[in-house]
């Protein structure tokens, strides 16, 4: 390929790269986003005796989707968390962490439209891990659509576990 003739080619592909970019640019606006903490403290677990609290540092960052008029169409939300099961009255604990992840899409009116939750619990007694995918309607139009897949660490047999650990 001559000089000028790859010279017109590459022109030719930056303007359509440019031109593309110009043309996404108009269909979607900037996302917002949102990061903000929070402590909480309160009592999470009814264990024989005494109930255990739960007490967290959770970290949020939430980007909102958007369209070129600037109507939300979606956001992602992660959740982060720091912090302990305790036995208030012995102030024995167990450690707690983990992570949420929601990844919502909105219909028109600005409801949900569907939803996929992800989540980690890292702990020694209720640790977990699964997803959830919620739709707006079944196949029959009018129940939500839900499936889940995981490992759910709050089971009786779990929280007993917990419990016994805090009572020490």
């Amino acid at each position: 390929m001559n000089g000028h003739r790859r010279i017109s080619v590459l022109a030719a592909g930056a303007a359509l790269v440019l031109t593309t970019a110009g043309a996404a640019s108009a269909f979607a606006a900037t996302p917002e986003r949102y990061s903000w903490t929070n402590h909480v403290d309160f009592p999470a677990i009814e264990c024989p005796g005494f109930d255990a609290w739960g007490e967290w540092d959770i970290s949020h960052d939430l980007t909102v989707y958007l369209d070129s008029a600037g109507n939300a169409i979606g956001d992602l939300e992660r959740v982060t968390y720091v912090g302990r099961f305790y036995n208030p009255d012995t102030q024995v604990s167990v450690a707690d962490r983990g992570s949420k992840r929601f990844l919502d899409t909105f219909a028109p009116d600005g409801s949900y439209a569907s939803t996929i939750f992800t989540a980690v619990r890292i702990d020694k007694y209720v640790g977990e891990a699964g997803r959830v995918v919620l739709g707006a309607q079944d196949a029959f139009g009018d129940q939500p659509f839900l499936r889940s897949a995981g490992r759910d660490g709050f089971t009786d047999a779990n929280i007993a576990a917990l419990c016994a650990a805090l009572s020490q």
